[in-house]
């Protein structure tokens, strides 16, 4: 394995996790506008991230 491989791959799971984590909170309805406005800024950061190909995923529900 290449130096710093597993340390990308961590990188890269949480990231992942981010994503999955912020549009699950913002499929509900009980967060405040604020905090929504907070959580859209911080999804649209960790989909920046990502490859292009990863972006245009759409979330299957499953993990």
């Amino acid at each position: 394995m290449r130096p710093g491989a597993s340390c990308r791959s961590m990188q890269d799971f949480i990231s992942r996790k981010n994503i999955e984590n912020y549009r699950l909170m913002l499929s509900g309805t009980t967060l405040d506008p604020a905090v929504r406005l907070e959580v859209e800024r911080l999804l649209a950061e960790e989909l920046a991230k990502q490859p292009p190909a990863e972006r245009l995923k759409q979330p299957s529900g499953k993990d």
